[in-house]
């Protein structure tokens, strides 16, 4: 399948190189000409294990390229990713301008049907906006998917090869089944592809992130408790982890919880 990426920072860029390393044509785009330039020069705007090498290796056998026009992707790809990012402000308040922009831009270029994945983290109903944006723009039809992304930083590429799940938002069987095909190779160990609605689909990436900050937070509570009582917290969070309902992961006391995911979806 001829893919496009919308967006080459650390999302669009693993996303694409991704698929494009199982045999998938993959379009990346970004109107950062400058940084179009030094991709296809082989050298990556962020660090990642492991993907540089597969950007050189998936550029030398042609399936991977990086243009700054979006006719490149309107005009060749069935299915396009949306990775633009959404900031998020002190408030929590989530600027979705970009996606949406994005949006009506392919909509107003798209010569034929597309399926149009949304990839970055948005609220509950931000797909529905996206429809509406392509219904207004252009005759030709259009198929709107959530398909959150759970990458970490340090570990994106294997998160990607290798997920714990997949989740796809649509209520059209043939869309999911095409999706479902799309990631079978990333799931052959058995891991779950999950189906839902799309504003479903939109909820699980805050709930996911809401529940590991949540985890990171009561072990830092518990670590101040145990050092005012005299307790030894690495003796108490092994004997927690322990038990099957709770489990070992995220359970590290520390400075906090950080990064790029969780601080912004707890905020919103």
């Amino acid at each position: 399948m001829k893919i496009g990426v919308i967006g080459t920072g650390y999302q669009g860029l693993v996303t694409g190189t991704c698929l494009a390393e199982n045999g998938h044509q993959v379009i990346c785009m970004d109107r950062d000409a400058d940084r179009v330039a030094r991709l296809n020069q082989g050298e990556l705007p962020i660090h990642e294990p492991g993907l540089e090498e597969l950007v050189i290796r998936n550029m030398e056998e042609e399936r991977l390229r990086f243009t700054d026009t979006l006719d490149a992707v309107t005009d060749e790809c069935l299915m396009i990713f949306l990775c633009v990012g959404a900031p998020v402000d002190q408030n929590g308040h989530v600027d979705t301008s970009r996606v949406l922009d994005v949006s009506r831009a392919i909509a107003g270029k798209t010569p034929a049907y597309r399926i149009i994945v949304n990839k970055t983290t948005c609220p509950p109903g931000t797909a529905d906006r996206i429809e509406a944006i392509f219904r207004e723009t252009t005759p030709h039809p259009v198929d709107i998917v959530v398909n959150p992304d759970f990458m970490k930083e340090g570990s994106a590429v294997d998160d990607f090869l290798r997920p714990d799940r997949v989740v796809v938002g649509s209520d059209d069987v043939r869309i999911i089944e095409m999706l479902r095909e799309l990631y079978r190779p990333f799931l052959r160990t058995g891991k779950p592809f999950l189906a839902m609605s799309r504003r479903d689909a939109e909820m699980v990436k805050y709930a996911n992130n809401l529940m590991l900050a949540a985890r990171i937070s009561v072990m830092n509570q518990l670590a101040d408790l145990c050092e005012a009582l005299g307790c030894d917290i690495d003796q108490v969070r092994e004997a927690v982890g322990a038990d099957t309902r709770i489990g070992p992961m995220f359970l590290f006391p520390g400075l906090g919880f950080g990064g790029m995911g969780l601080p912004r979806d707890v905020a919103t």
